[in-house]
């Protein structure tokens, strides 16, 4: 199990990003947990084909160090935490490493696994490089969108589930983008489609 005393220990040296952090407002840095040269991103998984990709160690990366953007000369694996509360563990995705920053053993990237639904599983990815993560987040982002009453087809078109927690961070993360980049014509395509029934239609017509 991974403590907050090693993560302090991993990433006590500071690692400057190649870029301000004010530029990616979906990394988020853990300053205020205690750890200001780390920083964090959350990505929904869907599809089929990467949510098994997942299962079986894989997850989209971009080609450079993870910890400083330099050509990588070698990739290890990560702890990866998942379950309920990240109760498992087990080696997970690799990472790239420049030859100055390899680890001994372990990637020091760690990252967690939920799965909120049988469609969507939710990942978090904490590391010291900004930059990296913004562009795993970029590489792994989902163009389109399960509808929420597929996804959790338990909670109401009206109940405040959607407005906290993880799938709150969904409802506002991915679904409303998706639903308010669709036009007119696509948006009444898509709810005849999945078969929306009249409560949500009519939640929705109020959103745009």
């Amino acid at each position: 199990m991974i403590t907050s005393k090693d993560l302090k220990r991993n990433f006590s040296a500071s690692i400057d990003a190649a870029v301000s952090i004010n530029n990616f407002d979906s990394v988020d840095n853990l300053a205020y947990l205690g750890f200001p040269n780390l920083y964090q991103i959350s990505l929904f998984i869907s599809d089929p084909i990467k949510i098994k990709q997942l299962a079986n160690n894989r997850l989209n990366c971009p080609d450079i160090c993870c910890q400083c953007g330099k050509v990588p000369v070698e990739y290890f694996a990560t702890h990866h935490r998942h379950g309920l509360l990240g109760a498992s563990k087990k080696n997970g995705p690799a990472m790239p490493y420049y030859q100055q920053h390899r680890p001994v053993k372990l990637s020091n990237i760690l990252v967690l696994s939920t799965a909120l639904s049988d469609w969507i599983v939710k990942v978090v990815v904490v590391g010291p490089y900004s930059k990296f993560l913004f562009t795993l987040l970029e590489m792994n982002r989902e163009l389109s969108c399960h509808p929420p009453w597929r996804v959790f087809p338990d909670i109401a078109c009206d109940s405040s589930a959607w407005r906290q927690g993880e799938i709150g961070q969904w409802y506002d993360t991915e679904w409303i983008p998706f639903w308010e980049s669709l036009t007119g014509d696509e948006k009444r395509h898509f709810l005849e489609e999945k078969n929306a029934s009249a409560d949500w239609i009519s939640r929705l017509n109020t959103i745009g």
